[in-house]
C-alpha cells in the first residue's frame, strides 16, 4: 500500500445520489462504475473482476480500465459534529 498522501486521489461525485451503491452481487460501488468491487454475498474480492470506468466522479480513480483484484477492503463512515 502506498503511504504517501500526495499520491492519493480526491474526486468529487457529480450527482450525490450516484455516490455509493451496494447490492448482494457487488459492493461497495462508487458512482456508476467509477469503482466497482465485486465481493458481496455471491462473489469474492480476490477475483480479477473489479473495475473502474469514469462516469460519475470528476477524476479517474485509476489510470486504466483493466480489471483488477483486491487484497483488502476497509469501509468507514465520516460523521460530522454539529
Amino acid at each position: 500500500m502506498n503511504e504517501n498522501i500526495n499520491d492519493h486521489i480526491i474526486s468529487r461525485v457529480k450527482e450525490k445520489e450516484k455516490a455509493i451503491n451496494y447490492s448482494n452481487c457487488f459492493g461497495p460501488s462508487f458512482g456508476i462504475g467509477d469503482l466497482t468491487i465485486f465481493g458481496g454475498d455471491l462473489d469474492d474480492f480476490s477475483q480479477r473482476n473489479n473495475y473502474c470506468i469514469m462516469r460519475s466522479y470528476e477524476k479517474n480513480i485509476r489510470e486504466t480500465e483493466d480489471k483488477f483484484s483486491v487484497e483488502e477492503c476497509e469501509i468507514f463512515q465520516i460523521i460530522t459534529k454539529n
